[in-house]
């Protein structure tokens, strides 16, 4: 392959040019990547939909990573959309009316259960026993997502797993740690 082998030659040189043209037709190139996103738009979407799907552990890395390094971008973010995050966080509470009402009795009787179960205060997702201060009450089924409170719909994880959960039924959430965690 001729090409193959002028380019080993001069591949010094053909980096220095590339660099050079890229530096040269910046504004060109930019508008033609935009250009080029627009017509392709519904079709990147469906790409980007099933690479997520395919692999989440990437999308998951690689989003910790911009947020370790980026922390300013972040905070940046959050405040320059606080209405609209105001605006959610309403109707969220509004969805959780429907819930119906959490009592002491039930969330006591949630508590002697685990401990009955267990014989001490036990995570349900990772089976670890927990301390006194780091357990929370967690809804199986979240409530953003149709859940209720009722005792059956609730159960004590430790903080840590309860986290990580955030809106994920159970069965999700143990494919997500056995994708992290392979």
């Amino acid at each position: 392959m001729p090409d193959k082998e002028y380019y080993q030659k001069h591949k010094e040189q053909s980096m220095k040019y590339n660099k050079k043209y890229r530096q040269e037709h910046k504004e060109e190139k930019k508008k033609y990547n935009r250009d080029y996103k627009e017509e392709r738009k519904d079709e990147t979407k469906k790409y980007f939909e099933e690479y997520c799907k395919k692999y989440p552990e990437r999308i998951l890395k690689t989003r910790k990573k911009f947020y370790q390094l980026h922390p300013e971008k972040c905070g940046e973010y959050r405040n320059a959309h606080k209405k609209e995050r105001m605006m959610w966080n309403k109707r969220r509470k509004y969805s959780f009316r429907n819930a119906g009402e959490l009592t002491i009795k039930t969330i006591q009787l949630v508590y002697e259960d685990n401990i009955k179960k267990y014989g001490t205060l036990t995570c349900v997702y990772c089976h670890n026993p927990i301390q006194l201060g780091k357990d929370s009450l967690d809804h199986k089924m979240p409530l953003s997502r149709g859940g209720t409170n009722n005792y059956e719909n609730l159960c004590i994880a430790c903080r840590s797993c309860n986290s990580r959960k955030n809106v994920k039924t159970p069965e999700e959430f143990r494919e997500f740690i056995r994708i992290t965690n392979s």
